[in-house]
């Protein structure tokens, strides 16, 4: 069964569906999950259809009423209708992606890291820069610049990329930095390669390196779940860690993935949260939409537990909204 889903005038899916719902309810979740529609937080407050006696949009009131190739119009959950309770704290917006938006301010360019996206350094840095692009316009030379010079660079470069990418970023992320670099300042290229930025893209693999060591130095628990066990590990009794010789590069959706709690959010409020999240899941038509932002909220303080090794049950008891289809 092939349906036209309208969920505005410049927004409509085609999606297909084997066999009829049992019921308006599942048919509606069955939406929520295939077009995605809490991420964008869109609630179905209700559906309506084209009927060809009155030739208008009608009320679809059962699962039986649905047709090949019907179209479905939408109609947005209104704010009044949504059920709420001023002592259970919602959190304002999150990502796209689910996570909170203060765990990574931005996203990674799908274009790729562009030379319009290199930084502004410190003034001294800058006119280092300058005399160095103009010495390679002039005579073609190369300059090696100054160690704090370099330091300043690498750290501010290494500050923009955790933004953009986190704290794991690949190598090919790594090269399109460089690459942007010295594309922007030539002066300060290399001959080692055929690009010129090969020694950057060395310096800029080290010094992302040293800047998670800082970080776990910090407390940064992104940082510290990765750590050596025979070394920060032991000294903080963190027996969740995994051996040296099984530490990776996690990414989200990886068991040791561990972010940090949202500014703002502390032990307390993440515990009132997830206790707002199990209160709402035992009404009878709970808010789906609040609920998918507290999960979002809480994304972190849920990862403490599953890192924890606690038994499935455990994590079901404690995080029951985890195990519903809109979840997974």
């Amino acid at each position: 069964m092939k349906l036209r889903i309208i969920l505005s005038e410049t927004d409509i899916h085609v999606i297909t569906i084997e066999a009829a719902p049992d019921s308006l309810d599942t048919f509606k979740e069955y939406l929520c999950d295939k077009l995605q529609l809490q991420s964008r937080q869109i609630s179905i407050g209700g559906l309506q259809y084209r009927d060809p006696d009155f030739d208008d949009y009608v009320n679809l009131e059962n699962v039986r009423e649905l047709k090949d190739l019907m179209s479905l119009k939408v109609i947005p959950r209104r704010n009044d209708d949504q059920p709420s309770n001023e002592n259970e704290p919602v959190p304002s917006s999150s990502g796209s992606d689910g996570r909170p938006d203060n765990l990574r301010k931005a996203r990674w360019p799908k274009e790729g890291f562009t030379v319009a996206m290199i930084p502004k350094f410190d003034h001294e840095v800058e006119v280092a820069l300058v005399v160095a692009n103009k010495q390679f316009a002039e005579e073609g030379s190369v300059t090696f610049l100054r160690k704090g010079h370099r330091t300043k660079i690498l750290d501010r470069l290494a500050e923009q990329i955790t933004t953009l990418a986190g704290i794991y970023p690949d190598k090919n992320q790594l090269q399109q930095v460089a690459a942007s670099l010295v594309g922007k300042h030539p002066g300060i290229s290399d001959k080692v390669s055929k690009a010129g930025c090969q020694t950057w893209l060395n310096s800029l693999t080290f010094k992302m390196g040293a800047y998670r060591g800082v970080l776990r130095q910090l407390g940064s628990q992104e940082a510290t779940v990765n750590g050596n066990r025979r070394g920060v590990a032991n000294k903080r009794n963190l027996e969740c860690l995994p051996p040296a010789k099984a530490i990776k590069k996690p990414r989200r959706g990886e068991v040791n993935w561990q972010p940090d709690l949202p500014d703002g959010e502390d032990e307390k409020t993440m515990e009132q949260h997830r206790t707002a999240i199990k209160s709402e899941l035992v009404k009878v038509k709970p808010d789906n939409v609040k609920v998918a932002k507290l999960m979002a909220l809480t994304y972190s303080y849920r990862r403490t537990d599953i890192n924890s090794n606690l038994p499935v049950a455990t994590i079901r008891h404690k995080w029951p909204a985890l195990f519903k289809r809109s979840q997974v």
